[in-house]
C-alpha cells in the first residue's frame, strides 16, 4: 500500500478544479492509497472529507507563511499507515496503477521520480467510463513533455526520510526538488526514473496565488533562499541524472548520460575526488574554468 501526501492552494476558481481532479485521480488508484492533506487553506477540509483523506491543518511555515517541505515529509513519515510514501504536487494527475507499478521496483531502497506532461484542462473530470484512456490520449496529442528539472512527485520508503536531513525549504518554490534528487544520490540511494512507465499529467495554471505572479515564484526571495539552502547549483540534479530507468522490461541502467556528466555527478557526490575529476572534465572539452 502507498501513502500520498501533499499541500494545496486555496480551493477557489481554477485551482479548486485542477486540485479536485488531481486528488480524485489518487483516490481512484488500485489498491486505494492513504491520502494525507497538509495545510488549512480555504476549502481543503471539505475536499479531504470528500475523498476520505487524513487532514493535517497545523503546518510549520517560514516567515512568509509558506509551508516547509521538511516538516511535511517528517510528519508524513511519522503518521502514515504505510511504509512507502509519495509526495505529489496537488495539480498532478497520477495513473490508477501507480501502486502496482511501484511494487515492481525490485530494490529495497530507492527514490522514484519522473517527468510530467503539461496539459491544459478546463473542466472537472468525470472519472467515469474509460476516463484514464481518454485522458492519456489527450495528453499525448495536446500536451507537451516538461523539462527534466521539474520534478512533481517523489516515492520512497519512510525510513529514508530521516537520512535525507532536509533543510527548511519553502514548498512551491524552485530548487528543493532537485536538491532532494542529489541528496538521495549522494547517499547511494538508487534514483529511478519512472517516465517511461508512468504518465503523470500536470494541469496547467497561472500563478495568481503569488502577489508577484510567476516572477515571484521562480525569482523571488524565497526562490533564492531555497537555492542558498541547497549549497549551490552543482547540487541541483535533474531527472536525467537518475541511476535507473523503469521500462516495460524492468529496471535498466541509465546509459543516456555523457561521460562528462557522469564524471561531474561523481565528483559532486565524492568531494574528495572533486578537483582531479573537474580537471579531467576540463580536458575532455569543458570550456569553462575547471575550478
Amino acid at each position: 500500500m502507498l501513502t500520498i501526501f501533499t499541500t494545496l492552494k486555496p480551493m477557489t476558481g481554477h485551482f479548486a478544479m485542477i486540485q479536485r481532479n488531481a486528488l480524485r485521480s489518487w483516490h481512484m488508484m488500485l489498491p486505494r492509497p492513504e491520502i494525507i492533506m497538509f495545510d488549512n487553506t480555504y476549502g481543503v477540509d471539505k475536499l479531504a472529507h470528500e475523498i476520505e483523506a487524513q487532514y493535517v491543518p497545523n503546518v510549520k511555515r517560514n516567515d512568509k507563511g509558506v509551508p516547509l517541505v521538511n516538516f511535511m515529509f517528517n510528519k508524513a513519515a511519522e503518521i502514515a499507515s504505510n511504509d512507502y510514501l509519495c509526495y505529489a504536487n496537488a495539480d498532478i494527475i497520477l495513473p490508477q496503477l501507480l501502486p502496482y507499478i511501484i511494487s515492481q521496483v525490485n530494490v529495497h531502497q530507492f527514490l522514484v521520480i519522473g517527468r510530467r506532461i503539461d496539459l491544459a484542462i478546463d473542466h472537472e473530470l468525470s472519472f467515469s467510463g474509460d476516463w484514464q484512456r481518454d485522458l492519456h490520449d489527450l495528453a499525448l496529442t495536446k500536451g507537451h513533455m516538461h523539462g527534466d528539472y521539474g520534478i512533481d512527485y517523489f516515492i520512497l520508503h519512510r525510513s529514508l526520510i530521516s537520512k535525507l536531513d532536509m533543510p527548511d525549504f519553502a514548498i512551491g518554490r524552485p530548487c528543493w526538488d532537485n536538491w532532494f534528487t542529489y541528496r538521495a544520490s549522494s547517499l547511494d540511494i538508487p534514483v529511478i526514473d519512472l517516465t517511461k512507465a508512468v504518465l503523470s499529467i500536470h494541469q496547467e495554471h497561472d500563478y495568481s496565488h503569488h502577489p508577484d505572479g510567476i516572477k515571484g515564484v521562480h525569482h523571488g526571495e524565497e526562490a533564492f533562499d531555497n537555492l542558498a539552502l541547497t549549497g549551490g547549483r552543482d547540487y541541483l540534479f535533474s531527472i536525467s541524472d537518475a541511476d535507473l530507468l523503469l521500462t516495460g522490461t524492468g529496471l535498466q541502467r541509465n546509459s543516456n548520460r555523457s561521460l562528462r556528466r557522469r564524471l561531474k555527478l561523481f565528483s559532486i557526490k565524492r568531494t574528495i575526488l572533486g578537483m582531479p575529476l573537474r580537471i579531467i572534465r576540463y580536458l575532455l572539452g569543458k570550456r569553462s574554468r575547471p575550478f
